[in-house]
């Protein structure tokens, strides 16, 4: 969020707001898709059933310790770009956010098995990015990434906040898929975790939805969630694009 204006700070308005937020109901209501910003109001929030996705940099401070800021700011910027893009392709993203070198977005599953395979194939396109860079990354001597990437899918509870009056505010998602996600994100690609970690719902979820071939000439190379570890299920798998040079 960009402060475009200031305010006095005054800690009797402050006690009064936190009174205020502390004692009033909060209006939440069980929605099959999710709303629109504009219907969120202070006072309201909304339980839906969604995906969580989120993309992380291994290692990023070691990155910036070993490298100039310039070239570290030439892979974060090709980073964070590509895995937006690919995110908000989607017409089943709803939010994005970005905080440092981490991607995280949400995205509606009112359409059950028909989106968690859009959302699998999106994240098979990520895997792709993330190899696509490193090659390029590579062939310019500058030194390559590793990602995690963790998926939940289940019911979230969705509630506008922030400071009410001014326009620094923020939708925020809640409870354990968007908490798990991020566990799972953080586990990835760690020890023996591959790089993509899913929860057991998400793999349910998916049934028989994955698949080898999707669409004429682009081949998807996976082994995937063969083996539960633990909490979740795990894979690395990605999208083969012939024109790029993944193979």
């Amino acid at each position: 969020m960009q402060v475009v204006s200031h305010s006095q700070f005054d800690i009797n308005e402050c006690s009064k707001r936190i009174n205020r937020y502390l004692s009033q109901a909060v209006d939440a209501e069980t929605v099959e898709q999710v709303p629109a910003e504009k219907d969120f109001t202070f006072d309201n929030g909304y339980y839906v059933e969604c995906c969580a996705v989120f993309v992380d940099i291994r290692d990023s401070s070691k990155l910036t310790y070993e490298d100039t800021k310039k070239n570290v700011s030439k892979i974060y910027r090709s980073f964070v770009s590509e895995i937006t893009a690919v995110m908000q392709s989607l017409k089943q993203c709803k939010h994005i956010n970005i905080v440092g070198d981490c991607v995280s977005g949400i995205f509606d599953t009112s359409n059950d098995k028909n989106d968690l395979r859009e959302i699998f194939l999106m994240i098979a396109k990520i895997h792709a990015i993330i190899m696509m860079l490193n090659q390029r990354l590579k062939q310019r001597d500058l030194p390559t990434i590793k990602v995690g990437i963790g998926v939940d899918y289940g019911k979230t509870l969705a509630v506008k906040a922030g400071y009410k009056g001014s326009e620094l505010n923020e939708l925020v998602w809640m409870g354990k898929v968007v908490n798990n996600a991020a566990h799972l994100c953080g586990k990835a690609n760690k020890g023996d975790y591959p790089v993509i970690l899913c929860s057991e719902s998400f793999y349910q979820g998916l049934g028989n939805a994955t698949c080898t071939r999707y669409n004429t000439g682009v081949v998807f190379c996976t082994y995937f969630l063969d083996e539960k570890k633990s909490d979740c299920r795990g894979g690395d798998f990605y999208m083969v694009f012939p024109s790029m040079g993944i193979e």
